[in-house]
């Protein structure tokens, strides 16, 4: 298993439930998942701009 650390966050409910729907979505078992993939799209290496 991979080194983890351990955090809590507060969120709106309204955020939650957004989580809760990608969770069932994506197959994945907890909401730290989702969290983890959403935070790894979002810092991945941005795209050059298509200009």
């Amino acid at each position: 298993m991979d080194d983890q650390l351990r955090l809590s966050v507060a969120l709106k409910p309204e955020l939650v439930d957004r989580i809760d729907c990608l969770r069932q979505e994506w197959g994945l078992r907890s909401r730290s998942a989702v969290l983890e993939r959403l935070l790894e799209e979002l810092l991945a290496s941005p795209e050059p701009d298509a200009r």
